[in-house]
């Protein structure tokens, strides 16, 4: 798996202090409703590393969960930006509706 980090996902990591990003894929829904997958991404080493694939990219250690679908050639940390907010994001994941 090809893994980049952005040049603004690094500045936000710098400025925020992480060199861990954990990617998880979550259930989410249920019930009455359809479930669906969504990505979770967080910056502590995870709990059950057994779950998780690692990789490392200019000195950030990338939990990867082993469940991630990527659909483009590389998986890329990225950040998006609001008019008062910023988060880390990831291009190049395959989520689906689970029925």
């Amino acid at each position: 798996m090809n893994i980049k980090i952005s040049d603004a996902g690094l500045d936000y990591l710098e400025r925020k202090q992480h060199n861990v990003i954990t990617l998880e894929i979550e259930i989410t829904g249920g019930g009455c409703c359809p479930t669906y997958e969504v990505e979770d991404i967080y910056f502590k080493q995870p709990d059950h590393l057994d779950k998780f694939n690692v990789s490392e990219f200019n000195g950030i250690t990338l939990y990867i969960d082993k469940n991630v679908k990527v659909i483009t050639p590389v998986l890329q940390f990225d950040v998006e930006k609001t008019l008062i907010f910023e988060k880390m994001i990831v291009k190049g994941l395959g989520l689906k509706k689970q029925e």
